[in-house]
């Protein structure tokens, strides 16, 4: 049986993230008028007037902080690996574990731009659906413990390595068992055995990677590893359903943009797209017109 359209979308979201959260749910909601359920948006420090603005925008979001046991934590294991206190906020998307609305949760990053409707990937009769990494679509994947990419490649691996920026996951994966797990995987003991430099996303890997159900890439089409997939089976920028600004060139990152020009002409196309959107926001919501 496919899994279900989603009911609930959560995405992660900061002070100055924000305007990526934005144009994330309008182009999501431009393309997926089918959706109408709830947005949740996890974040740790939203000013409330900006919570109330975006409310006011979009009216099925509502704001959340992590559950208490989930930020407890994530501080213990920021406290003893400090090198991840920068990145801290990447692990709210753990969050989706606690929610509690029914159906299929859809997780998506807030550095995604929409570009059309994906309501056929739940056409799959799989109960966690994610796109390839980098790592996979160059045909090494990933060792499922440490997440360090492997040598040479292998179509044969139990484990599939995927990208944390869009992920559909049936009710089952919201179990008890899961959250206990999550808390697990968090502690200082089990996180020393990561070699590489992920966040969420090595949870997620390490809980999932051998139920995975791997998507197009083109529904995660990761605008800051063009340049390094290609030659690989990866789409090209044009077929992308949906964008992701992985990476610290971020559309809203001006200081970003001519070093990730200069890596890849590609992303200024990817810019284009987002900008596009960025204007269509404003027309839509701060200009009165409809």
């Amino acid at each position: 049986m496919p899994i279900q359209l989603p009911q609930t979308l959560v995405t992660v979201s900061s002070e100055s993230f924000l305007i990526g959260t934005r144009i994330m749910l309008e182009s999501f909601l431009t393309y997926n008028r089918w959706f109408s359920g709830r947005i949740v948006i996890v974040h740790r420090d939203v000013p409330i007037a900006d919570q109330e603005r975006l409310v006011r925008d979009f009216p099925k979001a509502m704001f959340r902080n992590p559950s208490p046991d989930l930020a407890a934590a994530i501080d213990r294991l920021i406290e003893q690996e400090a090198g991840l206190s920068s990145r801290s906020a990447r692990f709210l998307s753990l969050e989706s574990f606690w929610v509690s609305e029914p159906g299929t949760l859809l997780f998506c990053d807030s550095d995604m731009l929409f570009q059309t409707d994906i309501s056929d990937v739940f056409e799959n009769d799989a109960d966690f659906l994610a796109c390839p990494d980098r790592a996979e679509i160059q045909g090494q994947g990933r060792d499922q413990t440490t997440m360090a990419e492997l040598a040479g490649k292998s179509g044969n691996r139990a484990h599939r390595s995927f990208n944390a920026g869009l992920m559909a996951m049936g009710p089952t994966h919201r179990s008890d068992a899961n959250r206990a797990e999550v808390l697990a995987q968090l502690s200082p003991s089990s996180w020393a055995q990561v070699q590489s430099d992920h966040t969420d996303q090595a949870i997620f890997n390490r809980m999932f990677g051998r139920e995975v159900t791997l998507l197009d890439p083109r529904y995660n089409m990761m605008v800051g590893h063009l340049a390094n997939l290609r030659g690989h089976d990866a789409p090209p920028l044009s077929e992308a359903k949906v964008l992701h600004f992985n990476g610290p060139a971020k559309p809203w990152a001006f200081d970003q943009h001519l070093p990730a020009a200069r890596k890849d002409a590609a992303i200024a196309k990817a810019y284009e797209l987002w900008f596009a959107a960025y204007t269509r926001h404003l027309v839509r919501h701060h200009f009165g017109q409809r």
